[in-house]
């Protein structure tokens, strides 16, 4: 593998290490820090996410000093607010949506939904991000699969080398769409068919190139801390890891 410089984001050249799809991810936080630049990772939610998935994972990266924004996915059974229902009836306050604003005031639960997401909008929304995370969970990786902003920002994001991350059924997402070719993949057992092309390793985590793969709820934070990995390197995933005490 040979050194090589490129841009990260919004971070000016520095010296990086080249891994497979022109993925450039820095080998230390530090690296990211001396030129002052704070990573973003976005969490698409859409009514019927795994709210293990995407909570853990969220919470991981934030500990590793990345900003976490939680994007809401309008569906045609969601709330006109912003919160979005998991997959087991828990409700998560978003931070914005996917294209648009929210309506002012709180919708106190009331089923109008809002309006489908426009593409273009929505990857110049988010195109400030260095990661887009797809969570899991049933119906919630149906519904971020049949949205088109969702694949517009997946695609822009996966075209552009940066981090696209999916576990327990949202690799299905990435498969459907030619993602994992020749790439080692792992998503909930049962999904194998839907990875088209990959090596389904059955691993908790996978990293290859510039797409992050996980297994299961139970595998959330071996997931978050590969992302990490992907983003600023092994020093800062074992760094976060040592702090929670993980037994």
């Amino acid at each position: 593998m040979r050194q090589t410089t490129k841009r990260i984001g919004n971070i000016p050249r520095h010296k990086n290490i080249r891994l497979k799809a022109d993925c450039y991810i820095s080998s230390t936080a530090s690296q990211a820090e001396r030129h002052g630049y704070k990573m973003k990772a976005y969490v698409l939610l859409a009514n019927g996410f795994e709210e293990v998935e995407a909570l853990t994972t969220a919470d991981i990266l934030a500990r590793a000093g990345i900003e976490v924004k939680m994007v809401k996915v309008p569906t045609p059974d969601g709330e006109a607010c912003k919160a979005v229902s998991g997959s087991h009836g828990f409700k998560i306050k978003t931070d914005l949506l996917l294209s648009g604003e929210f309506p002012e005031g709180d919708c106190h639960g009331q089923k109008a939904p809002l309006p489908q997401s426009d593409a273009a909008e929505a990857v110049a929304k988010l195109s400030d991000g260095d990661c887009v995370v797809l969570p899991g969970g049933m119906p919630g990786t149906t519904n971020l699969g049949a949205s088109e902003a969702v694949l517009a920002v997946v695609k822009d994001y996966y075209t552009k080398g940066k981090i696209v991350a999916a576990i327990c059924a949202a690799p299905s997402v990435l498969g459907d769409n030619g993602y994992l070719q020749g790439r080692k993949a792992t998503c909930f057992p049962g999904f194998e068919s839907r990875l088209a092309g990959a090596n389904a390793t059955g691993s908790a985590a996978e990293i290859d190139g510039n797409i992050v793969t996980g297994k299961s709820m139970g595998s959330a934070i071996t997931f978050g801390l590969k992302v990490v990995e992907a983003l600023l390197g092994k020093d800062a995933a074992d760094k976060v890891e040592a702090n929670i005490y993980r037994g």
